[in-house]
Parts: structure tokens; C-alpha cells; sequence
């Protein structure tokens, strides 16, 4: 008969986890000039992101990772403009997902003994073990940075962070992962400047 363990583990609703686990990528267009690009802002609150989004539920996170790349871009010497006479839009989105893994452990052999009259009976041929399943649970945070043209419109850049959701004990814990996820979506941008 096959055993079932249900683990879960103790989340609470912060975007990402340890740096260790996260996984990022990008993607651009490649007839983008980003040598161009010197300057950029956010987008008003007129056009703020949809109500389902995580960062519109929980806008003090959204401005956490607002001012994380605030400092990320300004290292790298772009300007932060308040109008759309920028030349690119910074736009953020982030949604968390539910998972469920379910891992089997390898069976397991021992030798089969029999009581008999008289006493044990030894059995030299191998039985087989039960084989043990765990069914973990946890939630996997994902973070959306796009570069938007501010002239044309048009989505030129998108990175991408994914990771476990944790538990923190305090705020400052909380932006040390937000900082360290905004730095390797960003080290990615402008394409072809990566830091190696």
C-alpha cells in the first residue's frame, strides 16, 4: 500500500525567495537601437496595471521594486523622468502561481524472514519495499520587467525572474531579495551590454 505524507510549507504572500533559487531570462527585439535609449519613466497611474495583478493588490511591494530599479538603472546612467518625454517606459508585473509536486522515494529491499515452528525461517531471496510518495506544495512568484518605446509604444525588452514565495521576518529582509532579483533581471539589460 502506498503512503501518502502531505507536507506544507509555511508562505507568506512576498514575491520571491532566496536568490539561489531564482531563474531568470530575457528576450528583445533585435531592430531595437537601445544605444538611444538615455532616459525613462514609469507609467501614470492612469495606466496602472490590471486589478488581478500582484503589484496592484500589494502596492508597497510595487514600490519596493519600483525603487529598486531606480537604483539599478542609475548605476548604469540612465535618467528617471516624470513625463512621457522619456525615451523608454519601465512597466512591471508580477503574478503568483500555485504548485504541487508529488516525489517518490526509491524502493527499498530487505530479506523476507517467516516464523515457523521451531523458530524464524530465513527467506535468502529479497523482498520489495513500499514505495513512499510526498506530495509539497508551495507557490512560485514571477516578476515581469518590460522596456516600452516611449515613442513607438512597443515592448523592446522583457525580462523575467521566477522563484519560490517565502516567508520573511522583517522588511529588510524582504528588499535585500527584491534588490537581488531586480539585479539579475537587469544585468541582462540593454542586451548585448550584459554584465558578465
Amino acid at each position: 500500500m502506498m503512503k501518502k505524507y502531505l507536507f506544507f510549507i509555511p508562505l507568506f504572500l512576498v514575491l520571491l525567495a532566496g536568490c539561489s533559487d531564482l531563474a531568470v531570462f530575457s528576450d528583445y527585439d533585435p531592430q531595437c537601437n537601445f544605444g538611444n535609449y538615455r532616459s525613462y519613466c514609469w507609467p501614470s497611474s492612469a495606466q496602472k496595471k490590471n486589478e488581478e495583478d500582484y503589484l496592484t493588490q500589494n502596492p508597497f511591494i510595487y514600490n519596493r521594486i519600483c525603487s529598486a530599479v531606480d537604483r539599478e538603472l542609475s548605476k548604469r546612467g540612465y535618467t528617471l523622468k516624470a513625463s512621457d518625454d522619456a525615451d523608454f517606459i519601465m512597466n512591471l508585473q508580477a503574478h503568483i502561481e500555485k504548485r504541487t509536486v508529488v516525489r517518490s522515494l526509491p524502493q527499498t529491499y530487505f530479506p523476507r524472514y517467516y516464523f515457523r515452528r521451531g523458530g524464524f525461517w530465513y527467506d535468502p531471496w529479497w523482498g520489495f519495499g513500499e514505495r513512499e510518495s510526498y506530495l509539497s506544495s508551495y507557490e512560485e512568484g514571477t516578476l515581469v520587467v518590460d522596456v516600452v518605446d516611449a515613442r513607438h509604444k512597443k515592448l523592446v525588452w522583457r525580462g523575467i525572474a521566477k522563484g519560490l514565495v517565502k516567508q520573511y521576518r522583517n522588511a529588510d529582509a524582504m528588499q535585500a531579495d527584491i534588490d537581488r532579483a531586480v539585479y539579475e533581471i537587469l544585468r541582462q539589460f540593454p542586451p548585448g551590454q550584459a554584465e558578465k
